[in-house]
């Protein structure tokens, strides 16, 4: 059950940013868009690191976490 909740959580992550993208930043400045994307890819390499110790089997990763400080 728990690795189904995540896998839902996971799957809720990766439709709001492809949202948050196709939606023009949904109103949101540029830095502001940014960040939320950060955050988003962030917790969605979270749960796929989780999900992957827990099943024993890689999980492809749809973004990149940017290496840079936070703002």
């Amino acid at each position: 059950m728990y690795g189904r909740a995540q896998g839902e959580l996971l799957d809720d992550l990766r439709y709001t940013l492809r949202v948050m993208e196709e939606g023009s930043h949904l109103g949101l400045d540029d830095q502001a868009a940014d960040r939320v994307r950060q955050i988003l890819l962030r917790q969605i390499a979270t749960i796929e690191s989780a999900l992957a110790r827990d099943s024993g089997r890689s999980i492809t990763i749809t973004g990149t976490i940017p290496s840079g400080p936070e703002e």
